[in-house]
């Protein structure tokens, strides 16, 4: 329908996953590609191109979050007004294919749909504080929502689209707090080693832009996602040690 998806099968996960790599890239690049200017852009620009050719709204803002902490870290502006600027600038190049549902970024259809299943997920949890299982959602759901037809046939019936309504739905309260103490720890890991370590920086951006990623999409469990932040995650503790 118009949208990268890549080998991922998703336009909003390959976003994402894009995103990482960008990161990881653009921080590394002279690592990577020492004295290799035009092949250093032509790597970023091929990424950016990807990322804006999923149509994610997820992902771009994603990356917009990944821009304001790399300048917040570095304190250089320049990095998120020119990302801004750029963005809007395709904004308006893009905006005439808008007429078309997948491709248009300002469509509202996707968007209440996962609201939908954020405001079932808040429900269940109200009455299932402890949680539910892991899962069990579409069970839970057909069950308290009945006349909702769409839970028996969509394989999306099974997930929220808010990687922390899920885990608070599923895990219950006990869950969510071990979960939210485990991400503190992942940036904690990268607030103390950022200084001597690049990778650190890494850590931090990537999982800063993941995680306001996830409250669009179910993007912090995603099997790609995750080992993506844990190796960046143990490379930045061995690194540390070296």
């Amino acid at each position: 329908m118009h949208r990268i998806f890549s080998s991922f099968l998703d336009p909003n996960f390959a976003g994402v996953i894009f995103v990482l790599f960008f990161v990881f890239f653009y921080i590394f690049r002279d690592h990577l590609l020492s004295g290799k200017k035009l092949l250093q852009f032509i790597v970023l620009g091929l990424t950016f191109g990807a990322i804006i050719l999923t149509y994610s709204r997820g992902a771009l803002i994603m990356f917009v979050i990944c821009a304001l902490i790399y300048s917040i870290i570095k304190r250089n502006w320049k990095v998120i007004l020119a990302v801004i600027g750029v963005l809007l600038i395709i904004f308006v190049i893009l905006s005439p294919g808008f007429h078309t549902e997948n491709t248009n970024l300002l469509r509202t259809f996707s968007s209440k749909e996962r609201i939908k299943t954020m405001e079932q997920g808040i429900s269940i949890f109200q009455k299932n504080p402890l949680g539910i299982g892991f899962n069990m959602l579409r069970y839970t759901r057909k069950k308290m929502f009945p006349s909702d037809k769409r839970l028996s046939m969509s394989r999306s019936g099974a997930g929220v689209d808010n990687s922390l309504i899920l885990i608070l739905v599923t895990t219950g309260i006990p869950g969510f707090i071990a979960y939210v103490f485990l991400l503190y720890k992942i940036f904690k890991l990268g607030f103390l080693k950022m200084a001597k370590n690049d990778m650190g920086i890494v850590l931090i951006i990537s999982l800063g832009g993941l995680l306001i990623n996830s409250f669009f999409i179910n993007s912090l469990l995603y099997s790609f996602a995750m080992a993506w932040i844990f190796l960046i995650a143990g490379l930045t503790e061995n690194n540390s040690r070296g």
